[in-house]
């Protein structure tokens, strides 16, 4: 079941004027709303980018600390919904930022799922987007469908540690047992590491994610960036290993998906032209189960600083013995189209 945003937000934003008298308060979201059609389906309204309507707090409490806060709530611009098991389904944390970086404990976003951002063209929105597997969470039409997935988990503390020249770093520890995902899964701890480098026009990012309650089912992931002016190209590479007792079912075994992408964006004043490969190769048994082929290509008209129109086109070949066969949305190849208009605030 779903229902309308909580009432709780609706009294936050009335009390964020004199909320500001104790501490720095800013109101933030997204709003985004279009119509999307895959072959063999109906058009229907859909969202390129997550709508939201969230708070980031910060409170100066000496010796160069600050107390740090967020809340997100999540919901569907075109019925005016949101998730009905979460009141800020987008964030909800509570640490301190200062010298030794920055520590937050509650729902935090994935560090491999903002690693992914990085390095994907289309900053995982929409249909044309990077196809994350699950262990990581969230599919697109490509991969094993209908495991549950999201880029945020619970009940975790997160460290990110300051820059030391071109280089960062993180950790993240999530207790098990305590999430929103059946309690038939196997129950283990989840725990992610991170190791950015970031020089002039060259990025470049390292992962390791063992996602809680999944028998310790695990996700490796590398990404690489440079920039030629206005060109950006970037690659970015997964290998994910779901064990057989979390996704049970048709396996017997654990099951191997390496997926890669090749992409590029390009701007060029107001407008944005995005274009990507992605390739998903997966086996279970030591035996392959066919390999999946996205193409994707997007053009952003920029109105203005905060306002976008977009479209984008994607289209995805699945191999004969491929996964996703027989979860509901056809065999052999998919395409898809969406067109929309976004503002952020």
């Amino acid at each position: 079941m779903r229902k309308k945003l909580p009432f709780l937000l609706l009294t936050c934003l009335l009390c964020v004027n004199s909320a500001n008298a104790l501490a720095n308060i800013m109101l933030y979201g997204n709003l985004d709303m279009g119509y999307m059609k895959w072959s063999g389906n109906k058009l229907r309204m859909e969202e390129r980018s997550s709508s939201r309507i969230g708070f980031l707090g910060e409170e100066d409490i000496g010796g160069g600390t600050k107390t740090i806060f967020q809340l997100e709530q999540r919901f569907t611009a075109y019925d005016g919904i949101a998730p009905a098991s979460y009141a800020f389904q987008g964030g909800s944390n509570l640490g301190l930022v200062g010298s030794f970086g920055k520590l937050r404990f509650g729902r935090l976003n994935q560090m491999v799922t903002e690693t992914m951002w990085d390095f994907d063209p289309w900053y995982d929105d929409g249909i044309a987007t990077h196809q994350r597997n699950v262990v990581a969470g969230g599919n697109w039409r490509m991969g094993t469908a209908g495991l549950p997935g999201n880029g945020r988990q619970d009940n975790t503390v997160r460290w990110d540690s300051p820059a030391f020249g071109a280089y960062a770093f993180g950790l993240a520890y999530q207790l098990s047992g305590n999430d929103e995902h059946p309690s038939g899964q196997q129950q283990n701890a989840g725990f992610s590491l991170l190791a950015k480098y970031n020089r002039g026009p060259t990025t470049l990012a390292l992962g390791f994610h063992r996602r809680a309650n999944s028998a310790s089912s695990q996700y490796w992931t590398a990404g690489a960036a440079h920039e030629f002016g206005p060109l950006r190209l970037v690659a970015l590479y997964e290998r994910a290993t779901s064990r057989k007792e979390w996704i049970g079912g048709d396996y017997d075994s654990d099951l191997l998906e390496r997926n890669f992408l090749l992409g590029l964006i390009y701007q060029l004043g107001n407008h944005t032209i995005n274009a990507s490969y992605q390739q998903l190769k997966a086996e279970t048994g030591g035996a392959s189960i066919g390999i999946d082929r996205k193409y994707s290509l997007g053009y952003v008209h920029w109105l203005s600083k905060r306002t976008s129109a977009y479209i984008d086109w994607t289209r995805i070949r699945h191999g004969q013995q491929s996964i996703f066969c027989g979860s509901g949305c056809g065999c052999g190849t998919v395409g898809g189209i969406a067109i929309g208009m976004n503002h952020r605030f």
